[in-house]
C-alpha cells in the first residue's frame, strides 16, 4: 500500500478536501475515506473484491465502515489491538462518539471517524504516548502538517496517540503541546 500511495501521489500537484472523490489530471478531491478507497481500489494492489466491506452510502466506505470492518475481521483485515504493533503501510481508523443530527424531524445518531495510511512504524515517546506519521486528507490548516499543498486536502502529518496500560488507543491528537516546535 505504501508503494501504491507513492505512485498515486507522484503526478499530483494539488488536492482539496471534499466528500466527493475525483481525480482529474494532477488534482485530487477527496476526504480521508475517499483517499484510502482510491489507494485500495483504483490505485491499490488489492482487487475490489478484497475491499474491507461492500460499499455503503455514499457508494464507498466511510471511516467508520473501515473501523467496523477491521474490528469484525471482514475481508481478511484484522484490527491491531496495540498501537505499538502497527506497521508502516497499515490503514488506521477510529470513530468518534455518535452525535445527533438535528436536520431531521426525528434526530438520528451519526457516526464520524477518520482513516489514514500509516507511513512509519509508531514511535513510543513516553510510556503512554506514540508518535505517528500518516498520509490522510483533512480540512483546515494544521500547524503540524509536514507536506501541504494548500489549506486542506491530502497531506502527510504527525499524530499523537495516547494509550492505556495495555497499549490500546485512548485518544488521538493532531498535535501535542509538549512536543510542538
Amino acid at each position: 500500500l505504501l508503494y501504491s500511495a507513492r505512485e498515486f501521489l507522484r503526478p499530483l500537484k494539488s488536492s482539496s478536501y471534499t466528500h466527493l472523490t475525483l481525480v482529474e489530471g494532477s488534482h485530487c478531491e477527496c476526504d480521508c475515506s475517499g483517499l484510502i478507497s482510491l489507494l485500495l481500489g483504483e490505485y491499490g494492489s488489492l482487487p475490489l473484491s478484497h475491499h474491507p466491506m461492500a460499499p455503503k452510502e455514499p457508494l464507498r466506505p466511510r471511516a467508520c465502515d473501515y473501523y467496523d470492518a477491521f474490528a469484525a475481521g471482514n475481508g481478511g483485515w484484522t484490527m491491531v489491538e496495540r498501537v505499538g504493533r502497527a506497521l508502516a503501510g497499515d490503514v488506521v481508523a477510529w470513530v468518534y462518539p455518535a452525535v445527533q443530527d438535528k436536520r431531521f424531524t426525528q434526530p438520528k445518531p451519526l457516526r464520524f471517524g477518520h482513516v489514514a495510511l500509516l507511513l512509519i512504524n509508531p514511535v513510543l515517546v513516553e510510556p503512554d504516548l506514540y508518535y505517528l506519521i500518516v498520509l490522510d486528507s483533512t480540512k483546515g490548516v494544521l500547524p503540524d502538517g509536514l507536506v501541504q499543498w494548500g489549506n486542506d486536502g491530502i497531506r502527510v502529518r504527525a499524530l499523537w496517540v495516547r494509550v492505556d496500560s495495555f497499549g490500546q488507543a485512548l485518544a488521538v491528537y493532531p498535535r501535542h503541546t509538549r512536543f510542538q516546535a
